[in-house]
C-alpha cells in the first residue's frame, strides 16, 4: 500500500507523540506509532497516528494527499521521527509492505527503510467514560 504526504505535517505529529512514548516501556510494542489509514468521502484520507505509554494516550490526524486504501501499522517511533526530522518540506511517500514487514519512506534525495511491528500486538485504548452530565459547585 502506497501513501503520499507532506513530511512536515508528519514531522511534527510524530515528534509531538514521540513525546508519550516512556522508552523504558516494558512493553517494546509501545516504542511504536500506531499508524491507521481511514478513507473518508470519495478519495480522501487521513492517517491516524497514535502513542499509549500504558498511561498516556495522545492521537492526531495527518491528512493524506493520496492513498492507495485503508491499512493500519505500527513503526518504531524514534526511527520515524529521526528520518523525517531531517527532510525540508516536502512531499513523500510511504510505501507499506506487510508481507516483508517493512515501511519504506521515500523522499525527494533518496529512500530509507523501517521494520514494521506487528499492528495486533498495540494494546486496546480503554474507553474512559464520561459522565453525561457534570456538575459544578462553585462554592455559593
Amino acid at each position: 500500500m502506497k501513501l503520499i504526504a507532506n513530511s512536515l505535517a508528519l514531522s511534527s505529529t510524530a515528534r509531538m507523540l514521540q513525546k508519550v512514548i516512556n522508552t523504558k516501556n516494558p512493553l517494546s510494542i509501545l516504542s511504536n506509532i500506531l499508524c491507521k489509514i481511514t478513507r473518508h468521502f470519495e478519495d480522501k484520507y487521513t492517517m491516524e497516528m497514535s502513542a499509549y505509554d500504558g498511561d498516556v494516550y495522545l492521537s492526531r490526524f495527518v491528512a493524506l494527499e493520496q492513498a492507495d486504501g485503508e491499512q493500519t501499522f505500527c513503526v518504531e517511533a524514534h526511527y520515524l521521527t529521526a528520518a523525517l526530522s531531517e527532510l525540508s518540506a516536502e512531499q513523500v511517500t510511504l510505501d507499506v509492505d506487510k508481507e516483508q514487514n517493512k515501511l519504506t519512506l521515500k523522499y525527494e534525495s533518496g529512500e530509507t527503510f523501517f521494520p514494521l511491528s506487528d499492528e495486533l500486538e498495540y494494546p486496546t485504548i480503554p474507553d474512559e467514560e464520561m459522565p453525561e452530565t457534570l456538575t459544578l459547585d462553585n462554592g455559593l
